[in-house]
């Protein structure tokens, strides 16, 4: 549109829209929060602009955000009273998908920390639990567990994984607040609270037996693989000694002492002591490469290691690398040491998910000159560390104005287009 201004307000990774034309020094319009009655506490702020709720009562979600209008009142809309065009052209944003697959093998069953009752399995249920309560509607979520064994067949301790929850999207908010329960949150605390630890660890397989499931679905998608160890699980592995579980954990095989300098993992050492040796390899070289096929097909996968994955550091260093989501310093992987340490992992990468810092704008201006930014209320500046820059149909907010939407300290994002651009 080459005269006039439109805006994009988004309501984080929820919806987006295009709003007519403005005169150029015109502010972006909000929606506007209901005023309060005259029995509520508080001071009303009724018709600010950008105003935010103080209660559930004057939430502006109302049954949009998926409240009644009895619970929260009736959705004011957006005001377009400024404006000298009230034109509104919805675009559909995909959300995110959230994928967990969640190692219930059989050192799962110990605890977290040293003096604590909790299991490294029970933290991660919680955990899993609160991070899909905490994020709502923003994002879709699923489940696999490996190994997919049951308890009273052993035998199937190498079994991929399985999945637990089919990808859904979250519970809507409530009177513009994520809810303590609705079905969907019920429905998978109740598939996460049947999981029991037993079995091995068969990382490789159960991505492999997942992958075509994940790259079919719409939208972006992150994995996150929750683990305390090392893969293992693949009978045709070949390893040395170092690289095997039986000859690391010094265990004995009949007559035969696994060590450093017994490789327990070679059949023409254990003979027919061992079935499929290979299975007590660690699974590393074909684990990163399953990983790394998925980067490249456009899947980024995040590596938690609870306690116990710290003996294999460079193996999950190596994951996180293939994964495309390597931290900074020389940790690469999320290192957990206690259920604090797992919340904040899991809050830190969904909140990475599900509140990006690249916005695709449908139907976007040739060049950048023309385009403004706020958040909330406030214009951040093109071309500086903590402003934003446009590519392609794409702008991508940088610095402390990624960080904070990130964190979930701004509620909406205006994109002005058709007035001159504010540089630094």
């Amino acid at each position: 549109m080459a005269h006039g201004a439109r805006f994009l307000l988004a309501a984080l990774a929820l919806s987006t829209a295009w709003l007519g034309a403005c005169e150029e020094k015109q502010r972006p319009a909000y929606v506007k929060t209901p005023p309060k009655s005259d029995d509520e506490s508080g001071t009303s702020r009724g018709g600010e602009a950008g105003a935010r709720p103080t209660s559930p009562g004057a939430s502006s979600g109302g049954k949009g955000s998926g409240g009644t209008g009895d619970d929260c009142g009736e959705s004011p809309g957006i005001d377009t009273s400024d404006l000298c065009d009230d034109q509104v052209i919805q675009v559909t944003v995909r959300k995110p998908n959230l994928y967990f697959l969640l190692d219930v093998s059989g050192s799962m069953a110990e605890a977290i920390t040293p003096s604590g009752h909790t299991s490294k399995l029970e933290a991660s249920k919680k955990a899993i639990t609160r991070v899909v309560k905490d994020r709502g509607p923003r994002l879709n979520y699923g489940l696999a567990a490996f190994p997919s064994m049951r308890t009273s067949h052993p035998e199937e301790e190498c079994h991929p994984a399985r999945e637990v929850f089919e990808v859904t999207p979250g519970d809507p908010l409530v009177c513009g607040v994520p809810q303590k329960s609705g079905p969907v949150l019920d429905a998978l605390a109740s598939r996460l609270l049947s999981l029991r630890a037993g079995g091995g660890t068969p990382l490789s397989p159960s991505i492999e037996t997942l992958a075509a499931d994940l790259l079919s679905l719409p939208g972006d998608t992150a994995l996150i693989v929750l683990t305390d160890g090392a893969p293992n699980c693949n009978p045709n592995a070949k390893c040395s000694a170092s690289e095997c579980s039986l000859s690391l954990y010094g265990e004995r095989v009949g007559d035969i002492q696994c060590g450093p300098a017994v490789n327990c993992c070679d059949e023409s050492v254990v003979g027919q002591d061992v079935l499929d040796p290979g299975s007590y390899c660690f699974d590393s070289d074909a684990s990163v490469e399953i990983v790394a096929n998925l980067k490249d097909a456009g899947v980024s996968t995040f590596i938690i290691g609870v306690p116990g994955a710290d003996e294999f550091e460079d193996l999950m260093n190596d994951l996180s690398e293939a994964g495309g989501t390597a931290r900074k310093g020389a940790t690469k992987y999320f290192d957990v040491g206690d259920e604090s340490d797992l919340d904040d992992a899991l809050d830190e990468i969904s909140q990475a998910v599900a509140m990006p810092c690249t916005l695709e704008l449908d139907d976007a201006p040739d060049g950048s000159n023309l385009l403004n930014v706020y958040l909330d209320e406030t214009l951040i500046k093109a071309g500086t560390d903590d402003g934003w820059t446009f590519d392609k149909g794409k702008i991508t907010l940088l610095g402390d104005s990624c960080s904070r939407v990130q964190k979930g300290e701004v509620s909406e994002i205006a994109i002005v287009s058709g007035c001159g651009t504010i540089l630094k």
